[in-house]
């Protein structure tokens, strides 16, 4: 009788433990919209071209999203963001600038409008060689560089 009570103890704790972890991934990713969260499977599957358009703000999972996956990438941004070799606000400003003066005619559009869209559209947004798909909400340099990369 000892025996079930304490399996039962550790099944409701395992459980609880799980739901805890599983909320506060959710809590993560609504204070990081622009995270996208990716498969392993799905990410290798895409081309060169279109991992460079997802630039560096995914987070590849293997099998289910875990804090680990959440944890390393975290680690790997705050690595990324302490670069040195990046160039200063003012300099991408004026790269931001520059690109829209001659680019014009370029279609803007926001990582939200094309996530939301269904995959039939996304595809013909990537087909589109005059639509600059954004890493986030708003046109920076690294979106400038993968267009003209």
């Amino acid at each position: 009788m000892k025996w079930i009570y304490l399996l039962l103890f550790g099944a409701i704790n395992s459980a609880a433990i799980a739901q805890d972890e599983q909320q506060t991934i959710q809590q993560w990713q609504s204070s990081h919209p622009t995270t996208l969260f990716i498969s392993s499977d799905r990410y290798s599957s895409l081309s060169e071209k279109e991992q460079q358009l997802l630039g560096s703000n995914v987070l590849i999972y293997q099998d289910k999203i875990t804090l680990a996956a959440i944890e390393q990438h975290d680690a790997q941004s705050k690595s990324t963001s302490n670069d040195s070799n990046k160039p200063g606000k003012a300099e991408d400003l004026a790269i931001v600038k520059n690109w829209l003066a001659f680019n014009s005619d370029v279609k803007l559009l926001p990582r939200s409008q094309f996530d939301s869209a269904d995959a039939t559209r996304q595809q013909a947004y990537l087909d589109n060689p005059r639509c600059l798909i954004l890493l986030g909400e708003q046109l920076t340099a690294k979106d400038v560089q993968l267009y003209e990369d």
